[in-house]
């Protein structure tokens, strides 16, 4: 049975106790309520069980085995019911507000099946959604914007249940997965503000040989959507593969040939002005690891300087495109 102004908040956790009790504290200081809180543990050993018990009213699912992170969310949604779902990773943190701005616009306006939000990480690295996610959702999910983000999300049940179950052979990449199903069959809108903390992308599975597959793999599945949109949307995801395809190997070896050209392949694809920041990578790319690092700092300071600005009332959009 769903429970209207309900919100379900389902936690996938992987032997991640560290980052566990920030994410569950920040559930728990949210300033909306009705909520419940489903944490799934795929560790097959009830490894959270220590942390869940430090809270009260948490429904814990302790799965018998390591079935991946997609299983454990559709174990999660199976035992929910709320009018509206909430993926959270372990290792994210949600501002107080965050359930509460979401929940409004999604009051304001009842075709609206999904609303999201930005993200700020470690580094004080701003992304917050483009104007485009609102009127063309599908285009930006296919360029795989990295702001169909689990944790950004706040979805209505009826919506999500469309798409269900979640693709379990999507290790890494299932969020982009997930938000293309949902462009193909709600509307969507965003709150420009970053409500969701979370560690580095470099860091997580989203940035995984997994999720590199996964992303390939989905520009064959969806040939048709992407021959029926604007052609630049097919050349934005092709460069955000490269860009990652380049990370991964930096993540491995200190210089790669092969890095720089898949950076290289990233300009080529990209359309118009991302060129520019694509070719900064790419010069950063010709220094190997430490290039990247230098490179996306200065990106970094220079995104979060804007971001101050906008939010003191400075000029420009709301944020960069990821791509």
């Amino acid at each position: 049975m769903v429970t209207d102004d309900l919100v379900s908040i389902i936690v996938t956790t992987y032997y991640r106790n560290q980052y566990l009790r920030g994410c569950l504290q920040s559930v728990f200081n949210q300033d909306y309520r009705p909520i419940e809180v489903i944490v799934v543990d795929d560790s097959g050993e009830a490894y959270a069980r220590e942390v869940i018990d430090a809270f009260d009213d948490i429904t814990y699912v302790a799965l018998d085995q390591n079935r991946g992170a997609q299983a454990a969310r559709n174990r999660g949604v199976k035992r929910a019911s709320g009018a509206y779902v909430q993926f959270l990773d372990d290792d994210d943190r949600l501002t107080r507000d965050k359930i509460r701005r979401q929940m409004s616009v999604l009051r304001e306006n009842p075709n609206v099946g999904v609303v999201t939000c930005g993200i700020e990480y470690e580094s004080g690295w701003v992304e917050c959604p483009p104007e485009t996610v609102r009127s063309r959702p599908l285009e930006e999910a296919l360029a795989f914007n990295n702001l169909w983000r689990y944790s950004t999300l706040l979805i209505r049940y009826p919506a999500l249940r469309e798409v269900m179950p979640l693709d379990e052979q999507a290790i890494g990449g299932g969020d982009a997965k997930l938000g293309i199903e949902l462009a193909r069959r709600t509307e969507h809108d965003f709150v420009d503000a970053p409500l969701v903390q979370a560690g580095e992308p470099d860091r997580r599975l989203g940035a995984s040989w997994a999720a590199l597959e996964t992303l390939q793999r989905m520009i064959n599945e969806y040939e048709q959507l992407y021959d029926e949109a604007d052609s630049r949307v097919r050349h934005r995801a092709c460069a955000n593969i490269n860009r990652l395809e380049g990370r991964l190997i930096l993540q491995e070896n200190s210089w790669s040939g092969a890095a720089i050209t898949a950076y290289a392949k990233a300009v080529s694809a990209v359309p118009g002005y991302r060129k520019l920041t694509h070719g900064a990578e790419l010069l950063a790319s010709l220094f190997g690891r430490p290039g990247i690092r230098i490179g996306s700092r200065i990106l970094t300071s220079a995104r979060a300087r804007r971001s101050r600005s906008i939010a003191g009332g400075g000029s420009g959009d709301s944020a960069e495109d990821s791509s």
